[in-house]
């Protein structure tokens, strides 16, 4: 999945789960800091995260900084329901 970051300052390491309707986290990966994007692009960084076969994702949600140590304006764009 692509993650980006549109902040004007740079972010800090975090983590990116796949996490079930329960909130427990099903697996996740490192988030590396994004350098803030002073030309005004967008910092994209591709996160792969390696989802057990059989898994069930309905219901599901691609969540990031899931315990918001991320100081953000906003966090509505930090999670997606599959």
């Amino acid at each position: 999945m692509t993650v980006h970051s549109l902040g004007a300052a740079d972010t800090e390491l975090t983590t990116i789960a796949l996490v079930d309707q329960n909130g427990s986290v099903l697996v996740s990966a490192p988030v590396p800091r994004i350098g803030a994007p002073a030309d005004l692009l967008p910092r994209r960084l591709t996160i792969t995260l390696a989802v057990p076969a059989g898994t069930r994702l309905a219901g599901c949600s691609i969540v990031l900084d899931q315990d918001a140590k991320m100081k953000e304006i906003t966090r509505v764009n930090n999670q997606v329901r599959l």
